[in-house]
């Protein structure tokens, strides 16, 4: 099932993911080599799929590397997300005799330059299309019982929401209070998930008047499956289909030049204090 949907993203240069991935890599290597010298090396790595995590560390440890920094680009930490990484850096270097120093960050969500990011895409948006009935900011699921356990990603998926809505609210966008609408995306199985349900929640809107929409996935670094095919085509038509008239999805952040910005600013302090 999903070799079907990637079919319908894929594009001539390989998976989107990928391709963005790369891209963010390079902009982020030659703005660490600009403010640090060369010797720091970036590279990237996927939790599934390749080059996978394993590879990159492999590559790391032929070139010496002492200090290993490691960035997710899970803005929001969550245990299957960010902390399977951590658990799958540290399982490969659990095989090396010599374990360089680990700084592992864990999550940016509330990172100024980040939430700066977020919002000029938002504000370019609407100044193109026109503001929205309402604006959806929707998180990949989890399921609930994960937060019960005490995962915060739930938490944190409200702080960057808050954050995004108070920076909005400053710029001339005619955007209120009640515009802004989280969410939650991509759930499996029977179990409850975290709540209100994106798919859900834009037939409710679209049925009771709310002809425009748009929407955008603070959780979500690069544009993926879950954002070219869910959010865009799958998400669309349920809100079309609903009495909906006018559904925008805004990209993902990508290789935005504010966005590599905002990852070097997270980079900055661990980077500074090894220098």
């Amino acid at each position: 099932k999903s070799a079907k949907l990637y079919q319908k993203i894929w594009t001539k240069q390989g998976a989107p993911l990928v391709v963005t991935s790369q891209a963010q890599q390079a902009k982020i290597a030659g703005q660490v080599a600009d403010k640090y010298g060369n010797g720091i090396v970036v590279d990237v790595g996927m939790r599934y799929g390749e080059p996978s995590i394993a590879d990159v560390l492999h590559k790391f440890q032929q070139q010496g590397v002492d200090n290993l920094v490691v960035l997710p680009l899970y803005p929001q930490y969550a245990g299957p997300t960010t902390a399977s990484t951590f658990d799958a850096v540290t399982r490969e270097l659990q095989k090396w005799r010599y374990v360089p120093s680990l700084h592992f960050i864990n999550s940016y969500h509330g990172n100024s330059q980040y939430i700066g990011a977020l919002a000029n895409t938002v504000g370019e948006h609407i100044n193109e299309h026109g503001k929205p009935n309402k604006l959806i900011l929707s998180y990949h699921g989890m399921p609930e019982l994960f937060h019960q356990w005490g995962d915060p990603y739930y938490d944190f998926c409200q702080i960057t929401t808050d954050l995004l809505k108070e920076e909005l609210l400053t710029r001339e966008l005619g955007l209120s209070n009640d515009d802004f609408v989280m969410t939650f995306q991509s759930r499996f199985g029977k179990a409850k998930w975290l709540q209100p349900y994106t798919d859900e929640t834009l037939a409710t809107l679209a049925k009771t008047g709310n002809k425009h929409i748009a929407i955008i996935s603070p959780a979500f670094s690069a544009d993926c499956l879950e954002t070219l095919e869910e959010l865009e085509h799958e998400n669309r038509n349920v809100f079309i289909q609903a009495g909906g008239e006018q559904y925008h999805y805004i990209a993902a952040l990508n290789e935005r030049n504010d966005h590599i910005n905002a990852l070097v600013n997270v980079l900055a302090p661990t980077l500074n204090s090894l220098q």
